[in-house]
């Protein structure tokens, strides 16, 4: 637990510079951000986090607050403890101390922009985009840590960006990101965003140089090729013809590159060709037998190749090597569910919990709470994971309204499971169960041709 939360306060502070993630396996989720840099931790603040885990709240804060005070560099201690909350799911207090932020220094600008990310990340960009505003003439007018400062005008310019794009404002978006390079000209998080919306904007070459850009500039050695970038956007565009041709460029220009393989292996399952997915996912694994998305993929086509299995193998091990992959847990999760042995159901229910509190607004992670109750019997629990659902409306994969259709099914609900598994049947896209899904719904008078 406390090397987890470790590492999701890590992610929480830097997430604001992180390119947004194109692959089709994990959904993308940004958590609220901070102006500390991990890499430039003081002792002080590992200590607080310590102590943050181990229950002490009042000394964790006071040793933020002296760290506040020694390193200019850092955001307030209220910023600080709100994030510690934030990224052990402990919202409503994360939130308590933003507004605490706001009360005692209103001329800082980070309550605003971590509240606005919080809006973005629940749908209500409009609200965000007036914490955003909110954020701008404070952060123009803060005279602190030049360091700081900048990291604060990179965040409220990505974080305008990202409700530009939400709207499909491409325009706006080139704008907002522009301005983000003019505080920091190699970010490959901002080129990479700058390509996206230059190609929604019909210029592919000029986004396919941004790219380009963006890979040379990153330096953890795990940067998208171009090619692959490509690839991806002609794929969501659903042109997959020229999808192919640039599967071919990449694989001609970089088939020794891990993110070459695992982009190639994405597009294959997301456009339903399981077994040659697979090859180049295993392929991955002979560069880097660690990838946890390789495992992933390998496991999504077992399962699909109904090699169960061999798919639990694979998300077995992609979970042990990577927790916070949310679809290695959700995987792992619904297989061990549904199987005989209760151990197995115990441990799948283990996993949903964990999995549940650091995405309480994630569809399928939802749903595969309600699976995992569901087969131990919990169907008073797993009722109420569905009314969450239903409450919000949110939009389910394909495999996990299968599992929420055996719930629904099983509670009694067989019309509302028919229907729910029907419409499953008729949208695209990719469906790890598909084959177990159709003999279910043949049984159950949902099949359809």
């Amino acid at each position: 637990m406390g090397m987890r939360l470790m590492m999701l306060f890590t992610l929480t502070m830097t997430a604001a510079t992180l390119p947004a993630r194109a692959a089709p396996i994990t959904p993308s989720v940004v958590d609220p951000s901070s102006a500390d840099d991990a890499t430039n931790r003081p002792p002080e603040v590992l200590n607080a986090i310590e102590q943050f885990q181990q229950g002490k709240m009042n000394e964790a804060f006071a040793g933020l607050q002296t760290a506040a005070r020694r390193y200019p560099h850092l955001p307030p201690a209220r910023v600080m403890m709100a994030n510690l909350y934030l990224t052990s799911g402990q919202t409503a207090a994360g939130r308590q101390q933003l507004e605490r932020m706001v009360a005692e220094d209103p001329a800082d600008p980070e309550a605003y922009l971590i509240f606005g990310d919080l809006m973005r990340q629940q749908g209500y960009f409009t609200a965000a985009a007036a914490l955003y505003t909110e954020a701008t003439p404070r952060i123009a007018g803060f005279q602190k840590d030049p360091a700081r400062r900048d990291n604060l005008l990179a965040r409220l310019h990505s974080g305008s960006a990202a409700v530009a794009e939400a709207r499909g404002q491409w325009a706006e978006v080139i704008a907002a990101l522009e301005k983000w390079l003019a505080v920091d000209a190699d970010s490959a998080a901002a080129r990479g965003r700058l390509g996206r919306a230059l190609f929604f904007l019909d210029r592919p070459e000029e986004a396919f140089a941004q790219f380009q850009a963006a890979a040379g500039n990153d330096d953890s050695g795990t940067a998208r090729p171009a090619e692959i970038s490509m690839l991806l956007l002609y794929h969501t565009r659903g042109d997959q013809q020229k999808a192919a041709e640039w599967k071919d460029k990449a694989l001609a220009v970089s088939p020794d590159n891990l993110q070459t393989r695992l982009g190639v292996a994405g597009w294959l399952w997301e456009t339903g060709d399981a077994a040659a997915a697979k090859t180049h996912a295993e392929a991955a694994l002979a560069i880097d037998a660690t990838a946890a998305d390789a495992l992933v993929y390998c496991g999504l086509a077992a399962r699909r190749l109904e090699n169960i299995d061999e798919a639990e193998r694979y998300f077995q091990t992609a979970y042990e090597l990577s927790p916070q992959h949310l679809t290695a847990g959700i995987q792992l999760a619904v297989l061990l569910a549904g199987q005989s042995d209760v151990a197995k159901q115990r441990r799948a229910l283990e996993i949903a919990t964990d999995i549940a509190k650091s995405h309480p607004h994630q569809a399928d992670v939802t749903a595969t709470l309600a699976w995992a109750h569901y087969r131990l019997g919990r169907n008073p629990e797993a009722a109420r994971s569905l009314e969450s659902l239903a409450v919000g409306k949110r939009p389910l994969s394909r495999d996990a309204a299968y599992y929420v259709a055996q719930v629904l099914h099983g509670l009694g609900r067989q019309s509302e499971a028919r229907r729910l598994l029907r419409a499953t049947f008729e949208r695209a896209g990719p469906f790890a169960a598909e084959a177990a899904a159709r003999r279910w719904g043949r049984q159950i008078g949902a099949a359809t041709e």
